[in-house]
């Protein structure tokens, strides 16, 4: 699956979809960050919330190809 970028203006919200599998869990990373992990642990989906003061990808996993989705976004601050 090629990962898919959806962004919400109206809520300030942007979701990356990474993979397709059966979802088992997720795991915060701070307030604004959710990444939700297949049941085998494999990230398959990513949310950011307030999206306008930037997004932060330091340390998410498989943030590498997060950042080549969010290539597609223009007008947000990405800190790699």
């Amino acid at each position: 699956m090629a990962s898919k970028v959806t962004f919400y203006r109206d809520d300030d919200t942007l979701r990356v979809d990474l993979a397709d599998a059966p979802f088992g869990y997720t795991r915060e990373y701070g307030e604004t960050r959710h990444v939700f992990f297949s049941t085998t642990g494999q990230p398959i989906s990513v949310e950011f919330l307030f999206v306008s003061e930037g997004i932060d990808l330091s340390d998410l996993p498989a943030r590498d190809l997060i950042n080549e989705a969010l290539r597609s976004v223009r007008g947000i601050k990405i800190a790699a």
